[in-house]
């Protein structure tokens, strides 16, 4: 693996390049597959064929990961998390996964209202993100530091709601490795 900003070659578990300081995965001047220095607009690397960046649904560009995992930190990586993870309460979710799902709910609930069209079109939409949004609430308890059962207390009045955005804004809490 090489250094998306440098070049130099990085071991595949390094976090950050030992030659330049940038973490691994940041800045896009080298190919990570080769080390190649492609064109900026690339979508592919002409030398190795590695995938350097794909649009997404408002033609913004993010990077493929390569590795399985969900950029968790855009609107469609979280819509797309939150139906992969649609009954796993384990695990963590971080702000901007759970913002974004809590925005793609709260779409989906006011398309909802709308007469016919929105009855029969987006309200069974509705009605099934409900347990993303429990599961997607609950791994933000828990990347937070809180047991789940917190969760009941969103159903206080007022303060359900101020919790609500105090817990979701809240940074992430270390877990093993040291990482938030």
């Amino acid at each position: 693996m090489f250094c998306k900003n440098c070049g130099a070659e990085v071991a595949k578990d390094a976090r950050v390049c030992m030659n330049c300081g940038v973490k691994v995965g940041d800045g896009v001047t080298y190919c990570p597959g080769c080390g190649a220095k492609p064109d900026p607009l690339a979508v592919v690397c002409v030398k190795c064929g590695y995938e350097l960046k794909k649009p997404n649904f408002v033609g913004q560009f993010i990077e493929d990961t390569k590795n399985g995992k969900l950029d968790t930190t855009t609107f469609i990586g979280a819509i797309k998390s939150g139906i992969r993870n649609y009954f796993n309460f384990k695990g963590r979710s971080g702000r901007a996964e759970f913002w974004w799902w809590t925005l793609f709910a709260a779409i989906v609930e006011a398309l909802s209202t709308i007469p016919y069209l929105g009855w029969f079109v987006f309200l069974p939409i509705a009605l099934l993100t409900i347990v993303p949004s429990i599961s997607v609430t609950v791994r933000r308890l828990n990347d937070i530091g809180k047991p789940w059962p917190f969760i009941f207390l969103y159903l206080i009045p007022v303060a359900g709601i101020v919790l609500w955005i105090v817990w979701g804004v809240q940074e992430s809490m270390p877990d093993n490795t040291g990482k938030n």
